[in-house]
Order: structure tokens, then sequence, then C-alpha cells
């Protein structure tokens, strides 16, 4: 006999990364999805973590509006560990790349990649 899903999703706190995430179950695709909050027990890692349950209780995905900042910059992180690489090793251009992902995940993680861009005055 399988198990049951949790419906409400988790707070738990990722050692490796020293932060809050929410593992949680899409409502739309049942795919198994895990968010990074920021840092652990902060007042707006719970906040994210309250807005994910109530998206998800509600039936929409915590992630309806398509990928977060977060996940962009992980995969772009990804891909370029394996790109920029002259003669075997890796070159200068990653420790670049992760400042500025640093700065940008900072004030923009959880910013929907569609609602991210230009202010037009």
């Amino acid at each position: 006999m399988s198990r049951r899903r949790k419906s409400t999703p988790t707070y738990r706190f990722h050692k490796p990364s020293s932060q809050a995430v929410c593992d949680f179950y899409d409502p739309l695709t049942g795919v198994k999805r895990t968010v990074c909050l920021g840092h652990f027990d902060s007042p707006e890692s719970r906040k994210e973590h309250a807005r994910i349950c109530a998206e998800v209780a509600g039936g929409r995905s915590g992630h309806s509006s398509g990928l977060s900042m977060n996940e962009l910059m992980l995969a772009y992180l990804r891909f370029a560990d394996g790109y920029f690489v002259k003669d075997g090793r890796k070159t200068d251009e990653i420790d670049c790349i992760k400042s500025v992902i640093r700065v940008v995940r900072e004030v923009y993680g959880h910013t929907p990649v569609a609602e991210f861009g230009p202010v037009l005055t």
C-alpha cells in the first residue's frame, strides 16, 4: 500500500545551504517541488512558506507563473560550471557569475522570471 502525500508544504532546514526550504507537490502537475525560502526561521522565509501553503491549498502551484529567479539562476550556474572551462579547469568567469548571482538572489530570488526586468517609465 502506498503512502499518502502530505497536502501541507513542509518547512525545513537545508543543511548544505543553511537555508529554509519548502517541499510540496505541485497541484497542477503532481511533481514534487523544493523551493528555497531564504534564511532559516526568518520572518521573510515564514511569510514565503505561508504564501506557498495558501497557493497549494487553493489548487495553484507556488510557481504558477513559471520559474522563479532562484530556479533560473541555479540552472544557469549549473550550465556555466560546464561551459566556462579551459584546459580542464574552471575559468575566473565562474567567480564573477557567482558574485552577481549572490546579489540578485538576495533581492529578487523569489520573483517570478516573467515579472523580472527593467522598470519602464
